[in-house]
Formats: C-alpha cells, sequence, structure tokens
C-alpha cells in the first residue's frame, strides 16, 4: 500500500553531481480518467499540467526533469500492470519517442511500477488517478517514478544497467548519498 504525502522531502543532501536527467514520457489516460473530463482532451492536458507542476516539488531537488511528450487515450479499463507493457509494445510504433510511458487510470487507487524497469522494456507504470489532490497524485506518481530508476523498498537497490561514464546516456539514474 502506498501512503500518499502532503509535504515535499527535504533531499538537499542528494549529490547529481550538478547534471539534470531527462526523462521523455508519455502519459496515458484510461477512459474513466478521459470520461471524467468528458474525453475532451483539452481538459485532461490541464490536469494533467497540474499534475506535473506539484510533481516537480519533488523532481526539481533531484535534478529530474520530465518531458511530457502526449497525452493520449487509451480505450481500457481495469488494465493489469503486465497487459499495460505488452500494450506499449503492441502500439510504440505509434507513440511519439519517450523513454516511459504511465497509464493514469481511474480503477486504481496506488500505483505500481517495475523496480528498475527504466532500463529496458519495462519502463511503463500506473498511478490512481485524484483529480482534486495533486500533491497526493503526485507523491503516488513520483513513488512509482522511484521504482521505475531502482529503487525497491528495500534499502538495496539492484540497478544492474550497464554504465559507461557519468557524462552516458546509458545506464541508471543513480541517486547517491554524501
Amino acid at each position: 500500500m502506498v501512503t500518499v504525502a502532503t509535504t515535499v522531502p527535504d533531499w538537499s543532501d542528494v549529490n547529481t553531481y550538478g547534471k539534470a536527467r531527462y526523462i521523455e514520457t508519455l502519459l496515458i489516460a484510461d477512459i474513466g480518467v478521459s470520461k471524467r473530463f468528458n474525453r475532451d482532451m483539452k481538459k485532461l492536458r490541464r490536469a494533467v499540467v497540474t499534475l506535473m507542476q506539484a510533481l516537480n516539488l519533488y523532481l526539481y531537488q533531484l535534478d529530474i526533469r520530465l518531458i511530457v511528450v502526449d497525452v493520449v487515450e487509451m480505450i481500457a479499463h481495469n488494465v493489469t500492470l503486465e497487459r499495460f507493457a505488452g500494450y506499449k509494445r503492441e502500439k510504440f510504433h505509434e507513440f511519439p519517442a519517450h523513454d516511459l510511458a504511465i497509464l493514469i487510470s481511474s480503477t486504481y487507487e496506488g500505483g505500481i511500477a517495475y523496480v528498475n524497469g527504466i532500463c529496458g522494456r519495462s519502463a511503463v507504470g500506473i498511478i490512481g488517478f485524484f483529480a482534486d489532490a495533486p500533491m497526493e497524485y503526485a507523491s503516488i506518481f513520483f513513488h512509482e517514478l522511484a521504482h521505475l530508476l531502482g529503487l525497491s523498498h528495500d534499502a538495496k537497490s539492484d540497478c544492474s544497467c550497464r554504465q559507461t561514464s557519468l557524462d552516458s546516456d546509458e545506464g541508471c539514474l543513480k541517486i547517491e548519498y554524501v
């Protein structure tokens, strides 16, 4: 169970080596979320901007920037993580280039993602939709993003992506404490 946060933790001791990391993100709204906005994608995109503003309170401290490449609708509901990963693989060529795809779900109350998924074809996650509570919604998004970047609920992380150099675009985004 994911607990939602209403305040942003202080990560001022995190060493990011002064380099911002950019993650191109595709957001996919299930039909329930889309219907909440009367299937008006302009209204849905405005809600996504509110989410991104709240999420950035977490990410900016860590020099992480999410670039939303698109917000699209998925005519489905009650989608599992495995089914969503399959959908992304099947439709990948139809979407703009992205590093990560997140399903915004009307039926899921928490979030779920593959630990270390960003390193491969499992760069997908599902987050529940809380239109009236953007900070809570953002904390769940951040929690699942942390899983995708290699952090698990235990203290140890098993991030095993190839790392060629600090300036390389390959490898895991690891956040080391000093």
